[in-house]
């Protein structure tokens, strides 16, 4: 590899978000408010706003520091497939 591309300073990061409540579910289910309503029933999706304070705190951080990869759950999010819903 280069060394020049090694000494360029440039941060790439990775944002990775998983359960926020977003307009996708609107479009997913023809604005079908009881399938919506149900796939954010039983825990606290994130919210766009979660997401972009985190992006915030990506940018924000020191000049030497570089987060390459933030995978965001909400806490009753146990992996990518796994939701802890209460009943």
């Amino acid at each position: 590899m280069n060394a020049d591309l090694l000494n360029t300073n440039i941060k790439v990061s990775t944002i990775a978000p998983r359960a926020v409540e977003t307009n996708f579910s609107n479009i997913r289910f023809n604005e079908d408010t009881d399938k919506i309503q149900a796939v954010y029933d039983g825990y606290q999706a994130l919210s766009a706003q979660d997401i972009s304070q985190s992006i915030i705190n990506v940018l924000n951080t020191p000049t030497h520091v570089n987060i390459q990869y933030l995978d965001i759950m909400p806490t009753a999010q146990r992996n990518p497939y796994l939701l802890a819903k209460n009943e």
